[in-house]
């Protein structure tokens, strides 16, 4: 062994040793050496060999050397010269040596070995870290000095401790701590882990202890939990408390109170969701909660609460609520009740449907007017609170509730032709005529990348919903990407032409695309290999849009022949052609149940087919031009179509009524989208404007009565005195005449 004062660490491969007169070093193949010899076996010489190792690992005085030794010592327990040695060495250790009293205790927490837990004792050794450790050699020594040291951080591992721990000693000195704290502070976290934590030992702890948090909110959620329903309402009658623990929890936290409350059927957690008394949270609330909310006020029988319900319900919801208390009217014994629900419920008679119509009542909300350009493409994000619009070289995104620009994207050289967004809208492809597709991050609207690789403008892009897979069509080709690789994975060519449209199957295994002018084919490949399947031909002329039904089965095309043919993706083959057009069909789009085809054209009409037989369920004509672009609802029920004269007209597809006609842009259509929840209509055109368009009668059912403005209020006192609106739209405003009636004999 080499010895060598030194001033400062050495390199990784030494091993450092700090004796209380000097430091020492022992290199690792030394260390690995005595090592073998503590468990050498040879007859007669193997408990010579391992004392004489123990010895120059002991005189090292390092914790690496000491670990090994104890641990063999732990192995070799019937060794007696071998434990005495170590014994020996450990009641020499110095109380400043707390590397090697952490070694000390580390091993016997996890050996808890009979003469180790003796020498901490005999030595009054603490570990100093871990915490674990350092509680439970604390334990040990019976010194509850660590309480006063740590404070409440000396609590958690005490309770662990408590639940798991075998030797019954330590066991019950856990307990005796537990069961004897002194301070509010130290209670106070003992009743936290039980609520917000849902530890089981903290809650038995506290429950046999009768700790009760000081703090008044975490008083409430502890009473919550324990079921402590008489002091809780002492603590908390207008749940207000409760309330803002719930607004703040974690959604672990939130998931546990639904979980307590809903299984018990407990009025308090109504109001704590509602956010008190007050419903301070009704805004906040989703449908499923709503569900919840009527679920537990009906099996806790809770009638004239429900009835209280209409104040804070949306329209939508308080459908179901009447429903539930008609059913139950037998079981209501306040005939003054009975009579308001009959009121309420006369109103319902005439309302077949669970969300309200969207027709005459609807309106210009903005106008996005800082285009400098005809609006190439628009994309809204999933959560509907954004559209995305391309302009000339720029990209821009929009807070659709106010209708301000939020942030402007720049990076194309050439104007951008195409957007695309992932599933959940945190990635955002666009293409351009710049020959490049660039990758954008929501909502921070930072650029990720730019894919320059392809050879002329892309006019058209896809993604698959994960956004692992991106799709670019240019000229002859498309080219398939690689996220977040930013490479390029395969160039599908055998087009001729441009490269029209190119779109995924909605269950991302097919990439399909269409030829546009002088190019009549279709081309499908496999996804995620990319792998080529099939061509279609049939069409006589280009091919300019495509559409697939949502099962992923079946294939529609859209050409300048005139005609649109359905194909089965799953043989490959064409199932018909649809002929009733005299024009170009430009665009093409599918009820989410898959049994609605509509088509725009040229001819000026469109056409609403039957998919289940091919035929046209009705000829919808207002347009005075070629119809470019369509959008159907997210119910189905829906239909906004826009072309070359700058109108944009709204269908019911139930009916084939033309409900409403949208006058504002001064030039041709480029494209409508609905929003993903249906309320929000975004048309976007050659002027360079953008307008989104709202149905308040949907807004407002959809709203708490408690919300609604005097704005809102005189909407619908003018809408009953003006009656311009549809027979079933008048009875979902009397609807919300109805409960904003009920809110205000509510003293709300």
């Amino acid at each position: 062994m080499v010895q060598q004062k030194i001033v400062r660490p050495l390199v990784i491969g030494i091993i450092i040793v700090k004796p209380l007169m000097g430091v020492f070093m022992m290199d690792e193949g030394r260390l690995k050496k005595l090592e073998e010899q503590l468990y050498n076996q040879t007859p007669f010489l193997a408990d010579m060999l391992r004392q004489k190792a123990a010895r120059e690992l002991l005189e090292a005085r390092n914790p690496q050397a000491l670990e090994l030794v104890i641990r063999a010592y732990c192995f070799f327990s019937g060794d007696r010269g071998f434990r005495n040695l170590v014994l020996n060495f450990l009641r020499q250790v110095k109380i400043q040596e707390t590397e090697l009293i952490d070694v000390v205790c580390r091993v016997w927490a996890e050996t808890r070995d009979g003469e180790l837990a003796k020498i901490l004792k005999l030595k009054g050794w603490v570990a100093s870290h871990p915490l674990q450790i350092k509680v439970l050699t604390a334990l040990n020594l019976g010194w509850r000095g660590i309480l006063e040291e740590k404070g409440k951080a000396v609590i958690s591992p005490l309770l662990e401790i408590y639940s798991q721990e075998t030797d019954a000693y330590l066991k019950n000195t856990a307990r005796e701590w537990l069961s004897s704290l002194a301070t509010v502070e130290l209670q106070g976290e003992v009743c936290r882990l039980a609520s917000e934590e849902n530890n089981a030992a903290a809650l038995e702890i506290a429950r046999e202890c009768g700790y009760i948090p000081s703090e008044a909110p975490q008083a409430a959620l502890f009473c919550y939990f324990t079921q402590q329903w008489e002091l809780f309402r002492q603590i908390d009658p207008e749940f207000e408390l409760m309330a803002e623990v719930y607004q703040n929890a974690s959604p672990q936290l939130r998931q546990r109170i639904d979980q307590h409350g809903t299984s018990l059927s407990r009025l308090e957690w109504v109001w704590t969701v509602l956010g008190g008394k007050k419903g301070k949270r009704v805004g906040e609330i989703t449908a499923n909660q709503w569900q919840a909310i009527i679920q537990t006020l009906s099996r806790g029988k809770e009638w004239e609460i429900l009835w209280q319900m209409l104040s804070f319900a949306p329209a939508v919801y308080s459908i179901p609520i009447v429903k539930k208390l008609e059913t139950k009217r037998l079981s209501i014994k306040d005939e003054l009740l009975k009579k308001k629900i009959a009121e309420v419920a006369q109103i319902l008679r005439n309302i077949n449907t669970n969300t309200p119509p969207q027709g005459n009542l609807v309106r210009c909300l903005h106008v996005l007017e800082n285009h400098p350009q005809a609006v190439e493409a628009i994309a809204v994000t999933p959560d509907a609170k954004n559209v995305i619009t391309a302009s000339g070289e720029l990209i821009y995104i929009w807070n659709l509730d106010s209708g301000k620009l939020t942030k402007t994207l720049k990076g194309h050289l050439k104007p951008v032709t195409s957007l695309s967004l992932n599933e959940d809208g945190t990635i955002l492809a666009a293409g351009s005529r710049d020959k490049t597709v660039s990758l954008w991050r929501l909502p921070e609207g930072n650029l990720i990348t730019r894919l320059s690789a392809n050879v002329a403008s892309v006019w058209s892009l896809a993604m698959t919903k994960n956004a692992k897979l991106i799709a670019s069509a240019s000229y002859q080709e498309v080219r398939l990407w690689q996220y977040p690789q930013a490479r390029l994975f395969k160039s599908l060519r055998g087009f001729s032409r441009e490269v029209q449209k190119v779109i995924i199957s909605p269950d991302d295994t097919l990439l399909i695309a269409c030829g546009g002018k002088r190019d009549n084919s279709i081309r499908i490949w496999r996804l995620p290999d990319g792998d080529h399947l099939y061509n279609l031909f049939g069409h006589e002329d280009g091919v300019w849009d495509l559409v697939v039904t949502p099962d992923s089965r079946t294939l529609a095309s859209a050409s300048q022949d005139c005609t649109i043919k359905l194909w089965s993706l799953d043989e490959g083959r064409e199932i018909a052609t649809l002929e009733e057009h005299f024009g170009r069909v430009w665009c093409l789009g599918i009820t989410p149940d898959g049994k609605t085809l509509v088509s725009g054209s040229s001819d000026s009409t469109v056409k609403v087919w039957n998919l289940a037989d091919n035929t046209v369920k009705f000829s919808l004509e207002g347009h005075s031009g070629s119809v470019f672009c369509l959008d159907i609802s997210p119910d189905g029920r829906l239909l906004a179509t826009g072309g070359s004269d700058g109108i944009v007209q709204l269908w019911n597809l139930e009916t084939g009524e033309n409900i409403n006609t949208l006058d504002i842009h001064q030039s041709y259509i480029t494209a409508i989208q609905f929003t993903t929840d249906g309320r929000n209509l975004i048309t976007a055109g050659g002027d360079g404007k953008v307008a989104v368009w709202g149905w308040d009668l949907s807004r407002l059912c959809y709203l708490s009565p408690r919300l609604l403005t005097e704005e809102d209020k005189q909407w619908l006192r003018e809408s009953l005195a003006e009656n311009r609106f549809s027979p079933e739209e008048k009875y979902w405003v009397l609807l919300l005449e109805k409960l904003q009636e009920i809110c205000n004999n509510n003293g709300n």
